[in-house]
């Protein structure tokens, strides 16, 4: 009965050790599973981390790069546009030229008017074209500002500094708005002068005062100029007028003013030339 109890004890005694020993294994396999999965996520947290960064090198320059590509589209349909505008404003000053010729015509009976009518026809085909054109850059600007809106936030939210294209747009048209009227100053100090030396001429050859057969019509160094223009025809208006009421006694003062009429056609500028507008 001893024998058997001492039996079991050292029974049992081996399978404790045997136990132990089996969890000092089981504690040392699991420090060293805990180890390596340490150090991978460790280095997949690092690899992680290396690939975000690239990944916010690319993004940056996806944005800066649609930023130049945006501010190259917007800043040439701003450029079109303007110069668009501007020719549209010489149209709309050659339509008011040719509709002054043409009320001059019909006061004065002469069949040009005809001709003046059907000029200013054409004109006004191209300004509603020229219109339609700028109301479609317009409407392609503004899809261009609503599609960069996303990259705009972004880059600001980075601490990208740059400057809006649109602000870039309206600071280049203020320069060239600028140098434009610079150049119509110089030019209208140059027609001063040139006015001043063709007065001295006629003077010269006429020898008289406002009875000379002087042409008004002058012509800048730049080319036509619509505004001496204009105010040259109401000048030409009111001598017709004058001249009217002067004749209004007999035949002889209306044959009188028909020559007037007639001489003034003479002295007109020719039709405006459309094939010089550019659409």
């Amino acid at each position: 009965m001893l024998r058997s109890l001492v039996g079991s004890e050292m029974c049992i005694r081996d399978r404790l050790v045997d136990t132990l020993a089996s969890c000092e294994v089981a504690d040392e396999v699991t420090d060293l599973m805990d180890e390596f999965v340490c150090s991978a996520c460790n280095a997949m947290e690092r690899h992680l981390r290396c690939v975000q960064a690239d990944v916010e090198k690319h993004r940056m320059s996806s944005h800066e790069l649609r930023l130049e590509h945006f501010r190259g589209m917007y800043l040439t349909l701003g450029e079109l546009q303007y110069k668009k505008e501007r020719n549209l404003e010489e149209i709309d000053k050659k339509i008011a030229h040719t509709h002054m010729q043409q009320d001059l015509m019909m006061e004065t009976l002469n069949p040009r008017a005809k001709e003046f009518a059907q000029a200013k026809k054409e004109l006004m085909k191209v300004r509603d074209e020229m219109e339609s054109q700028i109301e479609v850059i317009n409407e392609k600007a503004v899809l261009q500002i609503e599609a960069f809106k996303p990259t705009e936030v972004l880059l600001l939210e980075a601490g990208k500094d740059f400057v809006h294209p649109v602000h870039e747009l309206q600071q280049r048209n203020q320069a060239r708005q600028q140098k434009l009227l610079q150049y119509h100053k110089l030019m209208s100090s140059e027609d001063g002068v040139l006015g001043d030396d063709d007065d001295g001429d006629d003077d010269g050859d006429d020898g008289a005062g406002s009875g000379g057969g002087g042409s008004p019509y002058r012509r800048s160094r730049g080319g036509f100029n619509v505004e001496a223009e204009l105010r040259a025809i109401e000048a030409e208006r009111e001598n017709l007028q004058r001249s009217k009421l002067r004749s209004s006694g007999g035949d002889g003062g209306g044959a009188a003013s028909k020559r007037v009429g007639f001489g003034l056609a003479r002295e007109l500028e020719p039709l405006p030339d459309l094939s010089l507008i550019h659409i």
